[in-house]
C-alpha cells in the first residue's frame, strides 16, 4: 500500500507553446521545466446535468457528465532572463496568458542632439522614426551631459526624436552626451481572441508518478512586490482535459532560470508614481486581469480569454497633500505613470511600465505606528490600445 503513495514534494510542471494549433499536443519536456511553488491543482472541473425522470419510486438518477476541463496554478520567481535582450524562461507561460514578446536584442547606442532638457534627450537622427518605439526601455547617459543617469523612456516622437524620461538629468543632454537604449525584452498585452497556433500552451504536471495533461491552456497571473521579500508572479491557467495517467517523474531542467534579487532599497529603484520619484512603499501588487473561461458549444472545445481588467494597489507611506494630493487626484479622476525597475545587474533587471494609471480608492493603513495609504489603482491604456502595462526583462 505504500508503494501507492504520493508525495506532494515530488511535482514538476513542464510548459510548451501549441505550434500545431490550438488544443494539439506540443509534448513539452524537461526543457519546458518551470521552477515554480505553491502549486495548487484541480484536476477535473466541469459540469454535470442532473437526470430528473418520472418514477413510481424516490430517489436520485444520477447525472450526466457534460464538460471536463482543468485548473492549476503555481508561482514562478519574478527574475530576468540571463542575458539582456533574450526571452525569459517564463516567456510562453506570458504568451498563453496573450503577451505580445517585444525583443530588443542588442542596446541601441548614438550621441545626443541638441534640444533635451532636465526630463527629456533628443535622441540621433538615426533613431527610430516611428512614435512611441522605445518607451518602457531602459536609458542610460553614458558620457557627457547628464553622466550616469539610469532611467526609463515614458514618451517618444518619432518625428522630433525627443524621448520623455522618467526622473530628471542632472544637467540638460546634448551634442556630449552619449547613450545607450539597453538590450530587453518587453512583454505587451494583446487583444487576441483566436485560438490560433502559439496563442495557447500544453502543460504536463507530474505528481509522483502521476501525469496530468492540460491542453489548450490559457490564462492570467498576478505580480507582487514585497518589501523585503521575492518579487513574484503568480499563474492561473485553465486547460482541457487531457490524458491522466501512470507516468515516471521525469527529470526536470531548471537551466536558465536566474536566482532573484530581494525587494528593497538600492536594488529596487527609479520608482516612479505621477510626479512622486521613489516614494517608500512596503508592497505593490498587480492583477493582470483576464477574464477566462471555458467553453464547450457543440463543435468547439476551448479555453477563451474575454477580456482584461488590469488593476494595481500600491502600500506607500502616508504624505503631506504638498507632496502628493491623492485625494484632488481621486476626485479629477486623473491618471498618471507608473515605473518601477528591479535589480542592478545586465540579465537579470525587471521593471514595469504603465502610461496612465488612475487612482480609484485610499485608505489608512499603519506600519508600526507610521500611516501608510493603501491606493488602489485602474491600469488603462491610452489610445493605440494593448500598451496599459509592460513587463520589461533587462
Amino acid at each position: 500500500m505504500a508503494s501507492d503513495t504520493l508525495n506532494l514534494r515530488k511535482q514538476i510542471i513542464f510548459a510548451a507553446l501549441e505550434t500545431g494549433g490550438y488544443g494539439v499536443d506540443a509534448v513539452p519536456t524537461s526543457a519546458g521545466s518551470i521552477l515554480c511553488g505553491d502549486i495548487k491543482v484541480d484536476p477535473l472541473e466541469g459540469e454535470s446535468t442532473q437526470r430528473n425522470n418520472i418514477r413510481s419510486y424516490m430517489g436520485s438518477q444520477g447525472s450526466t457528465r457534460v464538460s471536463n476541463y482543468s485548473k492549476i496554478a503555481f508561482a514562478v520567481e519574478w527574475a530576468g532572463a540571463g542575458t539582456a535582450g533574450t526571452a525569459p524562461k517564463m516567456a510562453n507561460l506570458l504568451k498563453m496568458c496573450n503577451m505580445t514578446e517585444q525583443l530588443l536584442a542588442a542596446a541601441v547606442t548614438g550621441t545626443a542632439q541638441a534640444g533635451g532638457s532636465t526630463t527629456t534627450i533628443k535622441l540621433a537622427a538615426a533613431a527610430s522614426a516611428v512614435d512611441g518605439y522605445y518607451v518602457g526601455m531602459p536609458l542610460r547617459i553614458t558620457a557627457g551631459a547628464g553622466n550616469n543617469y539610469i532611467g526609463r523612456i515614458t514618451a517618444y516622437n518619432g518625428t522630433t526624436k525627443i524621448a520623455t524620461v522618467t526622473g530628471t538629468f542632472s544637467s540638460a543632454p546634448d551634442v556630449t552626451s552619449s547613450y545607450s537604449i539597453d538590450a530587453n525584452a518587453i512583454y505587451l498585452p494583446n487583444s487576441n481572441s483566436a485560438l490560433a497556433a502559439n496563442t495557447s500552451g500544453t502543460l504536463y504536471f507530474y505528481l509522483d508518478g502521476v501525469r496530468h495533461i492540460l491542453l489548450g491552456a490559457r490564462g492570467t497571473f498576478k505580480v507582487s512586490l514585497k518589501a523585503n521579500g521575492i518579487s513574484m508572479i503568480s499563474f492561473e491557467f485553465q486547460g482541457l482535459l487531457g490524458t491522466i495517467a501512470d507516468i515516471a517523474l521525469p527529470t526536470a531542467d531548471f537551466t536558465g532560470w536566474q536566482t532573484p534579487v530581494a525587494v528593497g532599497t538600492t536594488i529596487t529603484s527609479d520608482v516612479n508614481l505621477f510626479t512622486l520619484r521613489n516614494p517608500v512603499f512596503a508592497e505593490i501588487s498587480i492583477d493582470h486581469g483576464n477574464e477566462v473561461k471555458y467553453k464547450n458549444p457543440v463543435n468547439e472545445q476551448a479555453i477563451h480569454i474575454l477580456d482584461r481588467n488590469t488593476t494595481m494597489n500600491i502600500v506607500t507611506r502616508a504624505q503631506k497633500i504638498a507632496t502628493m494630493d491623492w485625494y484632488t487626484q481621486i476626485r479629477n479622476n486623473n491618471t498618471g505613470i507608473f515605473a518601477l525597475r528591479h535589480g542592478t545587474v545586465a540579465g537579470n533587471t525587471v521593471g514595469l511600465f504603465a502610461p496612465a494609471v488612475d487612482p480609484k480608492t485610499i485608505t489608512f493603513a499603519e506600519d508600526d505606528k507610521i500611516a501608510n495609504h493603501n491606493i488602489a489603482f485602474d491600469v488603462t491604456p491610452t489610445g493605440a490600445g494593448n500598451n496599459e502595462i509592460m513587463y520589461i526583462f533587462e
